[in-house]
């Protein structure tokens, strides 16, 4: 009788594991969260392949350790396939995307805390639902033989082979395999993305150290990006009167009509409206600061204005660590980034009421972001950028606020909080005579999920009217814009009414006042041409090299792809292995006034250095200048290979790259030139380094390797007596 009640209970819950597996993908088609609708019998079939594949994979082995061994793999598959479902299940209700480069990109320790923390309780009773699961596997309560296991399972592979795209599993593989391919896209030139001139992309011609700009009319400029903000959180039927203040400052001020947001997230949002590109986000966090710093020569706009002197502050309620904001943004010209680190110490936020989730309540960063602009009145001119966090899923209303309606869901509260609390700070700006020489723009920092929470209060018709965002512009003028516009266009229409004339070449970005209605805007997964949303045809034509409208799939890619290579080449760090038994050789002519080569053991390292944030070509071995390589021992890379010309601003150049990096090993070197060599000189007494020659010198005793100049050869080697990468 008790096993009988054991079987049945499994058997239950076996049949509910099948079940939660159909139910999940079938979720996801209904509620249009995949990219296309997926017919029920394919859903079925991958689904039932899947369940087979894990409840017969054999175990019932007549050796006790094969057995063993198994039935410990058997639970380990069903864990993993458990924690996929519950895992892509949360994903999708928080924000409405299932696995793919925005999932991973935020794959962090801090984002696993916040979410434990929301969903904790459920996850209880999903790990209890886990390890029931997980016994009922393994009791192999149906074909006990390993017979029928075997067959079962084969016909399980077959299924599997044809269906599993249409699983958990599949989309996980699939999101995992494009971020991977996102990020080893190669290197790509300038002359690859002007070929797309005929749809508005150019390519950027100088990196930010060669910003050349003329102060403009010295009025101060304040951004208000708000967290998550959709245009139809203003104009919904179902929800009237939400956001009574908004509506009064399109009224009075006039809105961008055609406003749409590239950007997935918060740090790709922030780095599209101030860069005018669509980052590469499956690069990763990390790659953001220390010493890879992805898009560090990339001229921005927040560059030009510390160009022309303005002093600049960013102003989040969040982390600034998190997704590694403030190592971004401080190097591309911001002064100071304020963070919830800066706060959470002071006596005022300790009790649990006082902050939020994430950080500090929206009127507590309003009131501060107050207070520094009146601080930094006598520091003209001034840029403030300050980030909301309230509208963030599920919402985070701050104490002070009303409730939409006297009650209604927690993020409709948070929309009418957000309202209340940016109607305040306009109107304080505005009464401390704050905004007569200042611009504000108020943006959405990118659209709201698609998530069922927002489908489920404003309709299913939300999926792409999200992409449309709000925009406001306050400059004293009615900016009623009817021109499409996106979030990649907001830096260089700041720095056009600032009246700042620059040399900035933007990717993407054009400004607010293009005059082109029919103008077509570039999404990772679709476009908008005008004011229609086209995604991309799935038939593709033979030679996307050369897109025309519409854009298929292939030329989409290819584009996207053109311009994630290109900006590649801004980064700061570019890697090269070497072991025990490579050698770097640096050839010169005879009388060492050009280099010849440059080489790890016969590989050329040509393209591998910088000048100017691009990628050198053998002509520039014999102008005036220095190389620079870095060495990471703990790594067994050569990193960090720039050219510098010898013009007077190269030494400050140089010393950005250096000073970081001062407790690292690296050597400089140039050809035997007057300038060239002067240039070294200035190095090795700036910095104390040690010189084999006039024109080669190192960072020693850190260099990991051993020097040796072969006059006869005109040649310099470095070995590497270091223990090989494991």
């Amino acid at each position: 009788m008790k096993s009988s009640i054991y079987k049945a209970t499994y058997s239950i819950f076996l049949l509910l594991f099948l079940l939660l597996i159909i139910a999940e993908t079938n979720y996801l088609n209904n509620k249009n969260i995949l990219l296309e609708k997926i017919p029920m019998p394919l859903i079925f079939f991958g689904s039932v392949g899947l369940f087979l594949f894990i409840q017969f994979l054999p175990n019932q082995f007549s050796n006790k350790y094969w057995r063993i061994i198994f039935t410990g793999l058997k639970a380990t598959l069903a864990l993993i396939l458990l924690f996929l479902l519950i895992s892509e299940a949360l994903i999708v209700n928080f924000s409405g995307m299932t696995f793919g480069i925005e999932v991973f990109h935020h794959l962090e320790w801090q984002a696993f805390v916040l979410g434990v923390k929301e969903y904790w309780s459920g996850l209880l009773a999903f790990l209890l639902f886990m390890l029931v699961v997980t016994i009922a596997v393994t009791k192999n309560i149906i074909f006990k033989t390993i017979k029928q296991q075997s067959t079962l399972f084969l016909i399980a592979i077959v299924v599997l082979v044809f269906f599993i795209q249409f699983t958990v599993a599949g989309r996980f593989y699939l999101g995992l395999l494009e971020y991977y391919q996102s990020k080893e896209i190669p290197v790509s030139q300038a002359a690859d993305v002007n070929m797309f001139n005929h749809l508005g992309i150019q390519a950027s011609t100088i990196t930010k150290h060669e910003i050349k700009a003329k102060t403009g009319n010295n009025k101060n400029l304040i951004i208000v990006y708000l967290e998550s903000f959709s245009h139809f959180f203003t104009d919904s039927e179902k929800l009237p009167g939400l956001t009574p203040n908004i509506n009064k400052l399109k009224k009075q001020h006039g809105e961008l009509k055609n406003y749409y947001s590239n950007a997935g997230f918060t740090l790709d949002g922030l780095i599209s409206s101030n860069c005018g590109f669509i980052p590469n986000m499956a690069l990763g966090n990390n790659s953001l600061v220390g010493a890879y710093r992805s898009y560090f020569f990339l001229p921005c706009s927040t560059d030009v204005l510390a160009k022309v002197g303005y002093h600049q502050e960013f102003i989040g309620g969040a982390r600034k660590s998190f997704s590694n904001k403030e190592g971004f943004l401080l190097d591309h010209g911001f002064d100071k980034v304020w963070g919830w680190e800066d706060f959470e110490e002071e006596e005022r936020f300790q009790a649990e009421e006082a902050r939020n989730w994430w950080g500090l309540h929206d009127q507590d960063l309003f009131d501060f972001a107050t207070q520094r602009i009146i601080d930094l009145q006598e520091e003209k001119p001034f840029h403030i950028s300050l980030l909301t966090i309230g509208t963030h899923l599920k919402g985070f209303s701050s104490p002070s606020c009303k409730k939409y309606k006297g009650g209604s869901d927690r993020y409709i509260n948070a929309i009418h909080c957000l309202d209340q609390l940016l109607g305040k700070f306009v109107s304080n700006i505005q009464e401390k005579n704050l905004l007569e020489n200042s611009i504000m723009i108020i943006t959405a920092d990118h659209g709201v999920f698609n998530a069922s929470l927002i489908q489920n209060l404003f309709g299913e018709e939300t999926n792409h009217r999200r992409r449309r965002i709000l925009g406001i512009v306050i400059d004293g003028k009615n900016n009623n814009i009817e021109e499409p516009v996106a979030l990649y266009d907001l830096g260089p229409a700041a720095l056009k009414m600032l009246e700042i004339e620059h040399n900035v070449s933007f990717i993407f970005g054009k400004g607010f006042h293009h005059k082109n209605p029919q103008r077509t805007l570039f999404l990772k997964h679709g476009v908008y041409q005008g004011e229609t949303w086209q995604p991309p045809k799935k038939k593709c034509q033979n030679n996307p090299t050369l897109p025309t409208l519409p854009i298929d799939s292939c030329e989409l890619k290819h584009i996207i792809n053109t311009v994630y290579g290109f900006t590649r080449s801004f980064g700061l760090l570019s890697g090269v292995s070497y072991n025990t038994t490579s050698e770097l050789n640096i050839s010169f002519s005879e009388d060492a006034k050009k280099i010849k080569s440059i080489q790890l053991n016969s590989t050329s390292l040509i393209k591998n250095f910088r000048r100017n944030g691009f990628i050198i070509e053998p002509k520039h071995l014999n102008r005036k200048g220095v190389f620079l390589i870095f060495f990471n021992s703990k790594e067994h890379k050569l990193f960090n290979m720039f050219n510098f010309d010898t013009k007077p601003t190269s030494l400050r150049r140089i010393g950005t790259i250096i000073e970081p990096n001062i407790n690292t090993p690296f050597v400089v070197f140039s050809n035997k030139l007057d300038e060239s060599i002067a240039l070294t000189k200035t190095l090795k007494e700036k910095y104390g380094l040690s010189c084999v020659t006039e024109y080669f010198c190192m960072n020693v005793p850190k260099l990991p390797g051993e020097i040796m100049l072969n006059q006869q050869k005109h040649q310099i080697n470095i070995s590497f007596p270091t223990p090989a990468p494991k």
